[in-house]
This record gives C-alpha cells, sequence and structure tokens, in this order.
C-alpha cells in the first residue's frame, strides 16, 4: 500500500483509535469520505464527552509493520440511530514503521500448553497435552506478562487460551523472560502469527480500560 499522505485517503470501514485527554481512548470506524470532511461512528458514551471544536489524537493502523498519527478537530456530529462524528481533512500526518504498543493492567484467567515441537504449525496429539494455568497481568497487541505456578524453560513456544472481553482466543507465544519470587513465576511472552482479527479483539480490549 503506497503511504498514505491525507485522510483523503482512508478506506470507508478503516478502524481509528482515537484519545481525547480527559475521558481516554475509543474506537470509530470510517463510513465515507469526501474532499472536506469525512463521518465516523462512535460509541455513544465517547460522543457524549466531545463537542464540536475539540481535537482528538488519532491512530491508524493499516498493516502490522505500518501505523499513521494525526490530529482530527471535530466538526459535526450525527447523534439519531447510529452515532456518527464528523471530522475535518488533514495532511499532517505522522507516519511510524511499527505499531504503538499500549499495554494495559488487566487480570485475566489463562491456560497454556507447551509446543514442544518448536514448530506451531505442526500438529501435537492431545495426550501429549499438560495444561498449565495461570493470569495474565499485563497485555497488548504484541506482548503479554503472565503469573503462573509452573516452572516453564524461555524460549519455550506456548498456546494461550484466554477469553478477552467477551472473546475467546487462542493464541501461539513464545516466552522471552522468565522471573521467580516465593516460587509464583513471572514470564514475559512475545505473540507470534497473530491473525488480524485477533490483534482487534486484543486493542479493542485494551483500550477499553484507558477510561480518565
Amino acid at each position: 500500500m503506497k503511504k498514505l499522505e491525507s485522510t483523503r485517503k482512508i478506506m470507508p470501514g478503516s478502524v481509528l483509535r482515537v484519545y481525547k485527554k480527559g475521558f481516554g481512548y475509543a474506537r470509530l470506524v470510517v463510513r465515507d469520505s469526501d474532499d472536506r470532511f469525512f463521518p465516523a461512528e462512535s460509541d455513544p458514551v465517547f460522543i457524549e464527552h466531545i463537542n464540536d471544536g475539540d481535537e482528538v489524537e488519532a491512530y491508524l493502523w493499516i498493516e502490522n509493520d505500518t501505523s499513521y498519527d494525526f490530529i482530527l478537530t471535530v466538526i459535526g456530529r450525527i447523534t439519531i440511530g447510529h452515532p456518527v462524528l464528523i471530522f475535518n481533512h488533514t495532511g499532517d500526518i505522522i507516519h511510524n514503521t511499527g505499531n504503538k504498543c499500549l499495554t494495559a493492567r488487566v487480570s485475566i484467567p489463562v491456560r497454556f500448553f507447551i509446543l514442544d515441537t518448536g514448530n506451531e504449525n505442526k500438529g501435537i496429539s492431545t495426550e501429549k497435552i499438560v495444561h498449565h494455568t495461570g493470569i495474565i497481568t499485563a497485555l497488548s497487541d504484541r506482548e503479554a506478562d503472565i503469573s503462573s505456578m509452573d516452572d516453564i524453560h524461555t524460549e519455550t513456544l506456548i498456546k494461550l487460551h484466554a477469553f478477552v472481553g467477551t472473546q475467546d482466543l487462542e493464541i501461539i507465544a513464545k516466552i522471552d523472560k522468565a522471573s521467580v519470587i516465593n516460587s509464583q513465576w513471572n514470564y514475559h511472552v512475545l505473540f507470534t502469527n497473530l491473525h488480524a482479527h485477533e490483534r482487534n479483539e486484543i486493542l479493542d480490549h485494551v483500550f477499553t480500560m484507558y477510561r480518565e
């Protein structure tokens, strides 16, 4: 995809994650666009906390290794039916190589087992699976911290199974770092081959944790 140089080139259906001081983060979906402005669907809570003329910091993820930052000004709204905010266009866009990694403190029960083949694409007999349990204590769309009573080697490939928000996700991860305090193991894991829908589900949950 060509480098984005104006919000006029944002495709309908694109997800914007915006930050407003005093509120936090919200998720918007671009509906359409013309040369003067573009509308984006908003959740009812966010639209109640923003006024015409307010500025928001917007973040757009295009691909796994590309993101954009820009400032948008609210120039109108539709509150009947599906809430919609209307924004000005801007060409003042910052291009980033790599997505921003926002981490939320969470407490999510997780089950996982070791992919001891070292290959997440190779099948494993259910007879060989030994499940471990723990708590995800920090979460982003790229990594997580897990607390567990079980001792697992670093560099181990594992498969996580957890409810993130209302979604039941299965995620492949590699244990990057490990430490132990009073028999409690703390693991830092890096996600591998995360699908777009899984990443979006995680991001949606992480952003809901940021309300001011």
